[in-house]
């Protein structure tokens, strides 16, 4: 990846995006090509499934399909398919995430901002040059002070252990399988200042979750010495452990029955009180009796089954952002890591210098300061769905294109916000055919 102070020439349109590096894959240590099960899975429009390996999608509109089961090459055509699931070994690693108005998303590092563009350098795709009316936000990694995080997305449980109960990570989030128990998922954390607990998590029944934090422990529910907040159908409820006995500090309702949400939980040892938060909502300050000074493990309990798209662990005491992605019609929202927001009529950034025009002034802070833009709704456009584009999923994005070729070492293809793309093979997880007009 190119650093924040990589050189990014500069061009008429205010950008110059930089040819690939020359450099090897850097394969997910994770998953072992060479220790089997690694096959490809083919769905046809009609539901047929077969497995193999897909050796190409070609230019001559056939996909071909190599396996010990069949006698010769399978040929089906790209006409038929409905989806390609590939078997990926590449990681992506979650830096800065550019989304997309036509809801696509893209992980990588942003290297330059213009008027005209902004370039993405991935590490599945090399840079990529994206029409900045096409890009609805982008959240930048190295601002948000994220000490824990959830790398479901790749289909990885690390840096989460598995304390009891059946857990699984498929199609992106964390899964617990388990009816009617007491399961968690726990992570090492040494904790002395303040921090934020935020899971995203639904449930197809009542959801019953906690999140605990300056756990001693993970015995027990809780731990034996922590402070915790939990769901329970309408209801939360925050507390704390004390040698063991759990403890309720408050009980309150939301208002409404709960089956998925976005869960926040702060815990500052400082003043011994804990805030809570239900998606955008501020459920209010609870002071905990028992103060907890520090602590090893933050742990997410699960009661019933539950599908979780993210775990993190944040630095401070840090609310919901008050922006969602809608914007303002004239300005940019910037957003800074200390949760201040200023409106921009102008973000630009160029070999690593980043401005920002107010109507103020000009501010220019260090990259590391920013949390996340969110660019004007004025004047955007999503790139237009035609006939025969395909949806590209990464190890961590997504690619809407259409498709040219693909090989065994990459997937060549192209479209009006991206341009001309080249994906390296072992990062693609998923195809899917049929999703245009």
């Amino acid at each position: 990846m190119l650093g924040r102070l990589g050189h990014v020439a500069t061009g008429a349109d205010g950008i110059f995006v930089p040819p690939p590096k020359d450099a090897g894959d850097t394969l997910d240590t994770t998953r072992d090509p060479d220790a089997g099960g690694g096959v490809d899975s083919v769905r046809t429009a009609n539901g047929d499934i077969l497995t193999g390996k897909v050796t190409e999608i070609g230019l001559d509109g056939v996909l071909r399909l190599a396996g010990p089961q069949f006698s010769g090459e399978v040929t089906i055509l790209r006409s038929s398919l409905q989806t390609v699931d590939l078997y990926w070994t590449l990681g992506e690693s979650a830096l800065d995430k550019i989304v997309i108005a036509n809801g696509d998303y893209l992980l990588g590092e942003v290297t330059a901002i213009s008027s005209k563009a902004v370039v993405l350098e991935s590490e599945v795709a090399g840079p990529i040059r994206i029409p900045r009316k096409m890009v609805t936000s982008i959240t930048f990694a190295m601002g948000e002070g994220v000490l824990v995080r959830s790398n479901f997305i790749n289909d990885r449980l690390k840096p989460w252990k598995i304390r009891g109960g059946d857990w699984l990570v498929e199609d992106g989030k964390l899964v617990n399988t388990s009816p009617g128990t007491t399961d968690a998922v726990h992570a090492e954390l040494d904790q002395k200042e303040a921090v934020t607990f935020v899971a995203k998590v639904a449930s197809d029944r009542d959801l019953r979750c906690g999140l605990v934090l300056f756990a001693d422990t993970t015995h027990g529910h809780y731990g034996r010495n922590s402070v915790y907040a939990g769901v329970i159908n309408n209801e939360y409820h925050v507390g704390y452990s004390q040698n063991g006995r759990n403890n309720t500090a408050a009980r309150r309702s939301p208002g409404r029955k709960i089956k998925d949400g976005t869960l926040r939980f702060a815990y500052d040892p400082a003043t011994s009180k804990a805030k809570i938060w239900f998606d955008s909502t501020d459920m209010g300050e609870i002071d905990i009796p028992h103060k907890r000074a520090k602590g090893k493990y933050v742990m997410f309990v699960s009661n019933y089954q539950s599908h979780t798209a993210d775990l993190q662990v944040l630095r401070g005491i840090v609310p919901p952002h008050e922006s969602t992605g809608a914007g303002e019609d004239e300005t940019d929202i910037v957003e800074f890591t200390t949760k201040d927001q200023v409106s921009a009529t102008d973000v630009s950034l160029t070999d690593g210098k980043l401005v920002i025009k107010t109507a103020l002034g000009k501010l220019e802070p260090a990259i590391e300061k920013l949390a996340q833009i969110i660019f004007r709704k004025k004047g955007r456009e999503a790139p237009p769905l035609v006939e025969g584009d395909v949806r590209v999923s990464t190890t961590g994005s997504r690619f809407t294109m259409q498709l040219k070729e693909l090989s065994e070492k990459h997937l060549l293809g192209t479209s009006s916000c991206y341009g001309d793309v080249k994906i390296r093979r072992n990062a693609i997880k998923r195809i899917e055919f049929k999703i245009g007009k």
